[in-house]
């Protein structure tokens, strides 16, 4: 159970397709993305402390427009912390790599 200072969050089935949906949609808005996909206790648990999403860019260039843009909007709109990485970038100091939990691809790759 958490500890404390730390918030975890619980959502239903219905709640976590809706956060994905919005997820996708978000992301679909920007061309780069190639894939994307759930990673972390949001997949793999009950409790959850944020939305992890693991992204690869076409364009590096849009990196700000995937890690910084969509996770504010959604934030403030769905109350729910959202942290997307960009696979394919400098090294990512979230760890992601030694990931130990489930993935769900949710945002195939684009022609």
């Amino acid at each position: 159970m958490p500890g404390p200072g730390i918030r975890y969050l619980e959502a239903t089935e219905q709640e976590r397709g809706r956060l994905v949906e919005e997820l996708r949609r978000a992301l679909e808005g920007v061309k780069s993305v190639v894939f994307a996909y759930l990673h972390g206790g949001f997949v793999d648990r009950e409790f959850f402390r944020d939305v992890g999403v693991a992204v690869w860019l076409g364009d590096l260039g849009d990196r700000r427009l995937v890690e910084v843009d969509p996770p504010a909007r959604l934030e403030a709109r769905l109350e729910v912390p959202i942290d997307i990485r960009v696979l394919n970038g400098p090294p990512c100091p979230s760890g992601i790599t030694s990931s130990r939990g489930a993935c769900s691809c949710f945002l195939g790759t684009r022609p």
